[in-house]
């Protein structure tokens, strides 16, 4: 019974760091993760979390520290292949990146975020020895079809990569629709690229 108690308790603390991690109480979130792994160490769960927490805050290296061991503990953690990928991403590490992405859509067929993310590397990566043009697009209508074409992040990978394989006509078209379903906070970047694709350039992650 005490053993079936630790767990239950680990159980908690790992679900009220979701809780914290939905409310942006980040620091909340480190330490419940760190009660679970302290009575649990081989909570896969607490380690992504944790993980989740440590990126929010800036803290890239504990982040990724955190989804290598949650991917450690259990290979088929598509979220925790995505999430690493996003970090790798904001690093800068873009091959890394991409095969998390890769990862994840393999592990998770139906995530059109990883598609999305996926082929954003492929079509925008500075790294010209990186991008794969027609994968990108393959990759970015996928996430459409799996969207019903009504979101934004897909349309606007899209968009990028058929401005990549330079048919800015399209490009310009897909950023349009893109355009109308975003955010607030999403339009100002989409209309940058509306003007790169109207000038005939292509939307790299170095501009």
């Amino acid at each position: 019974w005490f053993k079936a108690a630790l767990i239950k308790s680990h159980d908690a603390y790992v679900n009220r760091a979701m809780a914290y991690l939905g409310l942006g109480r980040d620091e909340d979130a480190i330490r419940d993760c760190d009660e679970a792994l302290r009575l649990a160490p081989d909570t896969a769960a607490a380690h992504y979390n944790r993980g989740l927490a440590r990126h929010n805050r800036a803290d890239h290296p504990g982040a990724i520290s955190d989804f290598d061991a949650a991917i450690r503990l259990d290979p088929g953690y598509g979220k925790a292949h995505y999430n690493r990928g996003l970090t790798r991403l904001v690093l800068k590490h873009y091959a890394a990146a991409r095969d998390d992405f890769a990862a994840a859509r393999r592990l998770t067929p139906d995530h059109a975020m990883a598609h999305v993310m996926e082929a954003f590397v492929l079509a925008c990566c500075p790294d010209a020895a990186l991008r794969d043009e027609p994968r990108a697009v393959e990759l970015a209508a996928r996430a459409c079809e799996l969207t019903g074409g009504k979101e934004f992040y897909p349309l606007a990978a899209l968009a990028a990569a058929h401005a990549e394989c330079g048919r800015f006509d399209e490009a310009v078209r897909l950023a349009l629709r893109a355009e109308a379903v975003a955010a607030d906070g999403q339009k100002a970047d989409v209309r940058k690229d509306l003007a790169l694709y109207r000038a005939g350039k292509p939307a790299r992650d170095d501009r």
